[in-house]
């Protein structure tokens, strides 16, 4: 996968990290009741392969505005 040097907003360094929780993590265009194990919903992106030691996803964070960036399936 491609680095991502720069934040696509404000210009500033990005640095490669992960995004993670104890429970599952999901995008959604709605809010949800908070559950441990939520519906998945037309839409809703979920990162699989939550489990007993969490969920994570690479991610990129501005170190300037603070900006993440969690790449899709191509950028797992």
């Amino acid at each position: 996968m491609e680095e991502l040097k720069a934040c696509p907003y404000c210009h500033g360094d990005m640095v490669q990290g992960y995004i993670q929780s104890p429970r599952i993590i999901i995008w959604s265009k709605r809010k949800h009741r908070l559950s441990f194990l939520p519906k998945e919903y037309e839409g809703d992106i979920m990162v699989k392969g939550a489990n007993l030691l969490g969920a994570y996803k690479q991610a990129y964070c501005c170190q300037r505005c603070e900006t993440i960036i969690i790449r899709g399936k191509t950028g797992s």
